[in-house]
């Protein structure tokens, strides 16, 4: 058998080794606080589109909270993408038709 010698995920080929951190994005505000409970509560705010945004939730662990504000700026910025992309996409069929 043939081993196989790669990482997955980096690319020589940029500067800057280092991952994007998932909130650099500035039209989404992300805020992680602890709380006197011990607890830690996430708000995310999106500027651009303030029906996207998301209500303060609070989690047992900082883990918890960090993956959350994660998954959710993922889901954000695909459908804000795809919004662009829609509008777009009938603006040019608006004018070709």
């Amino acid at each position: 058998m043939k081993n196989i010698k790669e990482e997955i995920g980096r690319n020589y080929h940029t500067i800057d080794p280092v991952s994007i951190p998932y909130d650099y994005d500035d039209n989404i505000n992300i805020s992680t606080i602890a709380t006197p409970a011990g607890k830690w509560q996430v708000t995310i705010k999106v500027d651009s589109h303030p029906n996207m945004s998301m209500p303060t939730r609070v989690f047992d662990e900082e883990m918890q909270a960090d993956h959350y504000a994660r998954s959710m700026v993922s889901k954000i910025r695909t459908k804000i993408g795809n919004t662009l992309v829609r509008e777009y996409v009938q603006k040019i069929l608006k004018d070709v038709l």
